[in-house]
């Protein structure tokens, strides 16, 4: 389950996401499909294990609309990193190299094409 604090009006069921992993050596852990369309879901207990503060509000079912994703690929260690998202012409360009906070960000399909090419390229 994913919290979609952005975007959950341009989030549906079907959708490919590429999963972040954030910080100076972040990148792109994982590939999954959206299984669910936004909506007020309680997060499951065992992701609270996962959050320095597993207390926060924001685990209960009305804090915040979530999807349920079905995890298709994972990458460790990342399979692109921030650097090398950073050197790529058009990847430097999508919103989640450039800012480091949020939960979800769009990608234009020229992005989300592109950074799929990379990845079966590098890990089919």
């Amino acid at each position: 389950v994913h919290q979609t604090r952005q975007h959950a009006e341009e989030i549906c069921r079907g959708d490919v996401v590429f999963l972040w992993e954030a910080g100076p050596k972040g990148g792109v852990v994982g590939e999954a499909v959206v299984i669910s369309d936004p909506a007020y879901i309680e997060a499951p207990h065992g992701q609270r294990a996962y959050s320095l503060r597993p207390d926060a509000p924001v685990f209960r079912k009305d804090a915040h609309r979530r999807v349920r994703l079905k995890v298709a690929r994972v990458f460790s260690p990342p399979a692109l990193t921030r650097d090398q998202m950073n050197a790529d012409r058009i990847l430097r360009e999508t919103a989640f190299v450039g800012y480091w906070r949020g939960t979800n960000f769009s990608m234009t399909d020229e992005e989300g094409q592109h950074l799929h090419e990379i990845l079966d390229s590098i890990r089919p």
